[in-house]
């Protein structure tokens, strides 16, 4: 009985300690061109599926925010946050934290690094809300 307790307790802390990694994770998110938004996660302490469920809940909370009710996602790809050493967050500022795509960037990388600056891996959605049902498959807002 005591050995459930001990295990019941450990599964409980265990399950919590999960939670309060993802609850930490604040994503950026900014418009784009032609009506699209980028959702921008760090994956500090989270696995990239998390970072996807994370980004998949901002996009839903911006869309209804914006009053609409489905969105579509248009991409999601891997990139680098650049942001200043002693620094524990994002500034939500993406003239101070700087996104780096693919292979753009990879000098800028050596550059910030002699700076003072670290990069964190993040993940990055674009999606379009929309108004009404569109013609392709499309995620609904207003469900979780």
């Amino acid at each position: 009985m005591v050995r459930l307790l001990w295990l019941l307790a450990l599964l409980i802390v265990g399950c919590c300690k999960s939670d309060h990694s993802i609850a930490a994770v604040k994503p950026i998110d900014y418009p784009l061109e032609n009506g699209q938004i980028a959702v921008v996660v760090p994956l500090e302490g989270i696995s990239a599926q998390e970072g996807s469920k994370i980004a998949k809940q901002r996009a839903a909370r911006i869309t209804l925010d914006l009053g609409a009710r489905y969105f579509v996602i248009n991409s999601q790809e891997s990139v680098q946050l650049v942001r200043p050493n002693g620094t524990q967050s994002f500034s939500n500022n993406l003239y101070q934290d700087m996104i780096i795509e693919e292979d753009f960037g990879k000098q800028e990388i050596k550059k910030q690094a002699a700076l003072g600056t670290s990069t964190v891996p993040a993940l990055r959605i674009t999606f379009t809300p929309y108004w009404t049902q569109p013609p392709i498959k499309a995620i609904d807002a207003t469900r979780p």
